[in-house]
C-alpha cells in the first residue's frame, strides 16, 4: 500500500531575491502512512500551515516533490478547492490556547 503522503526536500521562499527575503522551508521531508494521525506543534511562524498547503495545493513549493497516494504532483501545480476526503487539515488559530504538560 502506498504512503497515504510524501513530501521531499520541500523548500519555500517568499520574496526570493529582495531585501526582505524569508526562507520558511528548507529541505523538508515528511511521510504519512495510512491510518496514522499526525499533528504538527510549533510556536506561530514556522511555517507549520505551509508545509500543509503545498500538497493541499494551495500553495507552490520552489523545489522538492511531493506525492498524493503514490502519484506525483508538479510543484507549480495550484487550486482553488479545498481538498477531497479522506484527506483532511485542520488548521488552528491565534487563539489557540498555550502548550500545555500533563503529568
Amino acid at each position: 500500500m502506498n504512503d497515504v503522503l510524501t513530501l521531499t526536500g520541500i523548500s519555500k521562499t517568499y520574496h526570493a531575491g529582495k531585501p526582505n527575503q524569508i526562507v520558511v522551508l528548507s529541505g523538508a521531508d515528511l511521510t504519512l502512512k495510512p491510518g496514522e494521525v499526525v499533528g504538527l506543534t510549533a510556536p506561530s511562524g514556522p511555517a507549520k500551515s505551509t508545509l500543509l498547503h503545498i500538497p493541499a495545493l494551495w500553495n507552490r513549493a520552489d523545489s522538492g516533490a511531493f506525492a498524493n497516494e503514490g502519484q506525483t504532483q508538479r510543484k507549480n501545480q495550484t487550486r482553488t478547492a479545498p481538498p477531497k476526503p479522506p484527506h483532511t487539515a485542520h488548521f488552528t488559530t491565534t487563539n489557540a490556547p498555550p502548550k500545555r504538560t500533563a503529568l
